[in-house]
């Protein structure tokens, strides 16, 4: 049975990446027009979307959790992670003509670092806010 997402880190990480993808949109549509914001744009779009998948794929069951299956999850999500990835990057280069190669690829690597950033982070305890 499919779990709800746990929203907050995922959210975290769309947010921070959609920022991201904004300014990079922003940024190359002043060099490149139209053709640089959507390419920045479709760059930021495979990153958010392949991390959906990811925070998909881990949520997936609902059995209690071992430590083995819990890294049989993590890099079963991973690999759908990457497919996802791979799939979007063909279809975006086969479909859209007027790519700016620069913008979408600097927008997938900015937004690529945002997940990574991500996970050195850490959210503060829930118990530590209440205490006094």
């Amino acid at each position: 049975m499919l779990k709800p997402l746990d929203v907050s880190p995922i959210k975290t990480v769309l947010i921070g990446q959609f920022m991201v993808t904004l300014a990079s949109g922003i940024v190359f549509g002043w060099f490149f027009e139209v053709s640089g914001v959507i390419s920045a744009a479709l760059g930021g779009m495979v990153n958010m979307l392949a991390n959906v998948a990811y925070a998909g794929a881990m949520k997936w069951g609902s059995r209690p959790m071992t430590a083995g299956r819990t890294l049989v999850r993590l890099f079963c999500a991973e690999a759908v992670k990457i497919a996802v990835m791979v799939v979007l990057l063909v279809l975006v280069l086969i479909f859209y003509r007027k790519i700016s190669a620069t913008a979408f690829f600097v927008t997938f690597i900015l937004t690529a670092f945002v997940f990574a950033a991500a996970l050195l982070t850490q959210s503060p305890k829930k118990s530590d806010s209440h205490e006094r």
